[in-house]
This record gives C-alpha cells, structure tokens and sequence, in this order.
C-alpha cells in the first residue's frame, strides 16, 4: 500500500544505485549486491532508528537486497555493452545468443549498430 511505499521508498532508491553499481562490476553478482544492500540500509536505518528491527520484520530489510539484486542484473550490461566481457551469467548467455547472429558486443558495437544498443540502453533504463 502506499504508507509501506513512503516507508521503504529511500531504502529503495539507495539500494538501487548500489546494486547498479555493484553490477558494473564483472563477476560481483546479484547476491553479492543483495548483501551490500541490505548491510547498508542496516547500518543507516540502525543509526537513525535506534529500534529499528532488522532480521524481525522490517521492511526495509526486505525491499534493500530485492532493489539491488534488480539493479545488478541492469548493470551487468555495463561491461558487456562497452568491453565485450561478460558481467554475469545471463550476459554470457545473451553475449552467445549475440554472437549466433553476428553481432560482437563491444566498443565497436556502438559503431556497427546503434540502434539496437540504444535500444537495449533504453528498454535497460525502463526495466530498472
């Protein structure tokens, strides 16, 4: 409902940048920018929020990793799109399902094919 929405809100939009972030990263997954995520948001609510019931229920200890682990899967495009590396194990699979139709994801991608990075760019931006 809306009051839970206004309650976790930040929590959300915090969780998400680190997710993001930690999904740039190759290799560092969703559980591991789950685990940032919700270590954060403890830290900061605990600081706030002396009562704060982290492990008992509160929601900003659920919406912290879930926000993230979304985010990781949007950022680990990154080194896909710009190196050709792999971020995680989806990308590698969407790098092969790539490269069956010969399109070599890198720098030169943003040559050869624009419009289906920025379109991928774009559809990115509107999932995250």
């Amino acid at each position: 409902n809306l009051k839970e929405l206004a309650f976790t809100w930040w929590s959300v939009v915090r969780s998400a940048f680190v997710g993001f972030g930690v999904g740039v990263l190759p290799g560092a997954g969703a559980s591991v920018a789950a685990a940032v995520a919700y270590s954060q948001e403890k830290r900061i609510s605990e600081g706030k929020d002396p009562d704060a019931k982290f492990g008992k229920g509160d929601m900003r200890g659920l919406v912290a990793p879930e926000a993230a682990a979304t985010a990781s899967a949007v950022g680990s495009f990154v080194p896909m799109l710009t190196l050709g590396v792999p971020g995680s194990g989806t990308t590698a699979v969407m790098m092969g399902a790539l490269t069956l139709y010969n399109i070599t994801p890198g720098p030169v991608l943003f040559d050869s094919k624009p419009e289906l990075v920025w379109g991928l760019i774009a559809s990115l931006f509107v999932a995250n």
